[in-house]
């Protein structure tokens, strides 16, 4: 690229890059560092498909041309004082949790077991089920983020957050570069206490046998999705988790058609029953 170097790796198996190991090939992965490096991504059309974390991603098994990597981007915790934090958004989730910890502050240990980043959290507004309400947004200040080629920020308002949506996953010309926190004064042992807590409830009760991208829909019917598991008489590759009935594991060779048929199963039939089911995986076809 005219003026930037950054890594690009050419024809590369995008299933590496997701935590479902599913995807095909891409002919030009790209790296950049910084956000002049991806703000010229996007304007020479590049930045279609960008991934960070994967960990939300089900992507297609045919060849993508490009596909923007986050991973080596901003990967900052700058401490602002009293509980506030800028954070970039290739930061992953553990490291910032450990880091709010040491410093006295908490709030989102929660999320200590999530596969993430930073940005890829907001998008989502990761978080917990919806009768517990706990969300990332509950201690984000603003977001600084690309979107149509120009840096913003938005403030929480502005991004719309709700139960594991915002603007940013409904709308693709944006991408989050950082993210703004203030977190509540907490004990370090009280941190320690919630992130161990958290690691054995998911000890118990997620599986993590297999390749995932943990919750499949934001919001379901757990009768449904049992009805569901009942009804895969013979385990393939790709299957509902037996143990944790809203997560989809890869046993290994799975592909992007088994995949996405499944999660089209449970959605007619949820439709056919009249039940609420909102998918919260993001799917590249």
């Amino acid at each position: 690229m005219k003026g930037l170097r950054m890594k690009v790796l050419n024809d590369v198996l995008l299933s590496m890059y997701t935590t479902i190991k599913i995807g095909g090939r891409v002919n030009e992965m790209y790296f950049p560092e910084n956000v002049e490096e991806l703000i010229q991504l996007i304007k020479e059309g590049k930045a279609k498909y960008c991934i960070g974390g994967g960990s939300n991603i089900l992507a297609s098994d045919r060849t993508f041309e490009t596909v923007i990597s986050l991973s080596e981007f901003n990967k900052k915790i700058e401490d602002l004082g009293a509980g506030c934090y800028k954070v970039g958004a290739s930061v992953r989730l553990q490291e910032l949790i450990r880091t709010i910890n040491k410093a006295g502050y908490g709030g989102i240990e929660y999320l200590i077991s999530v596969p993430g980043f930073v940005g890829g959290a907001t998008v989502m507004n990761a978080g917990g089920s919806a009768e517990e309400g706990n969300s990332i947004s509950d201690f984000i200040l603003s977001v600084e983020c690309i979107r149509d080629g120009v840096l913003k920020d938005l403030s929480k308002e502005d991004c719309d957050f709700s139960h594991r949506n915002s603007v940013f996953k409904n709308k693709k010309n944006y991408i989050v570069t950082a993210v703004t926190f203030h977190f509540r004064k907490q004990m370090e042992n009280q941190s320690l206490m919630l992130r161990e807590k958290r690691l054995e409830y998911c000890r118990l009760y997620q599986d993590n046998s297999a390749a995932n991208f943990g919750s499949v829909f934001s919001c379901c019917n757990m009768r449904i999705m049992k009805i569901i598991k009942v009804l895969q008489l013979v385990k393939k590759r790709v299957h509902f988790s037996y143990k944790t009935e809203n997560w989809l594991c890869n046993e290994g060779g799975g592909t992007f058609k088994e995949a996405e048929k499944l999660i089209r199963r449970a959605r007619l039939l949820h439709r056919a029953l009249l039940k609420p089911c909102c998918l919260e995986v993001i799917i590249w076809k």
